[in-house]
């Protein structure tokens, strides 16, 4: 159990401090793309913002996920984070939504951006922010198994190649191209998109039920055990970081009922040594 608070806890303290970071961005980039009615940088503020609300969801569905079991919830609260990253690519489409339809009004021409020195060292000042946020709480999400670090990070990076693209454009805008701004912010739009729905369909397996574990690795570590004469009915559920399995494990017919107990112990304990995510495993023995 401490090691699950622990794993919750790292979770909290990672996504608090990217937090104020997000927060700090966005505001840059909002205020100064108002000033400077650049619309990229606009967008690209809202993108950062949303991601700060996208940190303050992962808080609050953590914070739930790390209740501990109980008669009701049996299982623990592990899936909660699963939804926390569902709201986050929820977010995204709406973010990727208002962004698009903000690009197309400014076809019609809706003031004229200037663009500065100014301008390129806000965007450079923020992408030096950004990218060790991106690689770190994506590395972090890895080692932790995490799908709500992983899913913000890649929310994160997002952000990152967005303010590189509106760097690009801004030397464009700089020369007179002045239609790249809407263009710019269009593209935009479509990499937000895009990534919501990577999130969303990679999350979505989790609440389906599909399987977390490589079946053929769990017979192979099974079959290894001295007694195991095959295995059947293969499961693994659960997110990345809190893995429930069962299996039926076959044994000969002539094993003692003590003996077939102590094989299904050592079966549980290999498994558990070799996954450190697994939380339970059900096994039920077979004879024949």
């Amino acid at each position: 159990m401490k090691q699950l608070d622990d794993y919750y806890s790292n979770i909290r303290k990672i996504l608090r401090i990217i937090l104020i970071l997000n927060l700090f961005v966005a505001g840059v980039k909002i205020f100064y793309g108002y000033q400077t009615n650049i619309l990229s940088i606009t967008t690209d503020g809202y993108d950062s913002l949303f991601d700060g609300i996208a940190n303050i969801v992962g808080i609050f569905a953590i914070t739930i996920a790390s209740r501990p079991p109980n008669d009701k919830q049996q299982y623990g609260y592990s899936k909660v984070e699963t939804f926390s990253a569902i709201i986050i690519s929820t977010l995204l489409f709406i973010t990727g939504y208002s962004v698009l339809s903000e690009s197309i009004g400014r076809f019609y021409g809706v003031g004229m951006p200037s663009v500065t020195l100014e301008s390129f060292l806000v965007l450079l000042a923020t992408l030096a922010i950004n990218i060790p946020v991106a690689v770190y709480e994506y590395r972090k999400g890895q080692e932790l198994n995490s799908p709500v670090l992983i899913s913000d990070s890649k929310h994160t990076l997002v952000d990152v190649f967005i303010t590189i693209a509106v760097v690009i454009g801004l030397v464009f805008i700089s020369m007179g191209y002045t239609i790249i701004d809407p263009i710019l912010s269009i593209l935009i739009a479509i990499i937000i998109l895009n990534t919501g729905i990577s999130i969303l369909l990679e999350n979505i397996k989790v609440l389906i039920d599909t399987n977390v574990l490589e079946n053929n690795e769990i017979e192979k570590i099974v079959m290894n055990v001295e007694g195991v004469m095959g295995t059947a009915n293969i499961r693994s559920r659960g997110t990345q970081s809190n893995v429930f399995v069962d299996l039926h494990v076959i044994l000969d017919g002539n094993v003692s009922v003590d003996e077939a107990e102590k094989i299904k112990n050592k079966c549980k304990e290999e498994l558990n040594k070799n996954f450190a995510e697994i939380k339970d495993i059900l096994i039920e023995i077979d004879a024949i």
